[in-house]
């Protein structure tokens, strides 16, 4: 295998947990309204957001509200029901999308791969998240390059940002991996001819099935796990 010499991130799920800023507001928003709902219910809203996400490629400034609508589209539901459930799942999503909490063994894990690798950010965060995340999170400072949707016409699955920082990079493709944790970073990385690392996250039983069928180059269970993949790639792998 060629050897890598340069890392991309996506950060919400991969740096930085994705519970405190979206699952937990959609799982107790959804709670409120019917405690009575069954797993797979959940399970279909979020398959439902998937689909959205693949096939909304638009960095448009009503991309959380029509996130919030397809997250409110849950069938259990009556229309009242739903109404209550995009109402409430939009305030704690606008409480809590400045709050921030980084990946177990991140902090490490990036200070060590900044000595050897060239390592940058892509993600469909605002800008002024980032930012704010940066000043609470030291180790963001750490990205020679930052891609927001903010800088793209386009947001993933479309490549536009990947290539941004190839380009910033000055390196080919393959001398690069993508660490993401959506179906949304799989297609874009394939479409920008980078291979692909997808990390499952803390449940990997749940997000398998998600993954699989989109055939990541790599699979994970944490971004801490990514050293692993780094010396089955680098024969001479060191971030000592």
């Amino acid at each position: 295998m060629t050897t890598v010499k340069g890392l991309i991130f996506d950060f919400d799920g991969v740096i930085s947990s994705v519970m405190p800023r979206f699952g937990w507001p959609f799982l107790q928003s959804l709670k409120s309204v019917k405690p009575t709902i069954k797993r797979e219910a959940i399970f279909n809203t979020v398959n439902q957001l998937t689909h959205f996400m693949l096939n909304h490629e638009s960095a448009d400034p009503f991309y959380a509200l029509k996130i919030m609508w397809h997250f409110g589209q849950v069938k259990e539901l009556n229309f009242l029901q739903k109404l209550q459930l995009i109402i409430r799942g939009a305030v704690m999503y606008y409480k809590n999308r400045m709050f921030f909490q980084l990946e177990p063994g991140v902090e490490e894990l990036i200070s060590r791969l900044a000595r050897s690798y060239r390592i940058g950010l892509v993600t469909t965060a605002e800008r002024k998240v980032i930012t704010q995340a940066s000043q609470e999170l030291p180790i963001i400072r750490n990205f020679e390059v930052i891609i927001t949707r903010d800088d793209c016409q386009k947001t993933k699955p479309h490549p536009e940002g990947i290539i941004k920082v190839l380009e910033f990079f000055n390196l080919a493709p393959y001398e690069c991996l993508y660490i993401g944790d959506l179906p949304t970073d799989i297609i874009a990385s394939r479409r920008a001819k980078v291979r692909v690392v997808s990390v499952l996250g803390h449940y990997p039983h749940l997000m398998k099935p998600f993954i699989d069928p989109f055939q990541p180059d790599f699979t994970i269970s944490l971004v801490r796990d990514l050293p692993q993949v780094l010396r089955s790639i680098n024969e001479n792998y060191d971030i000592n």
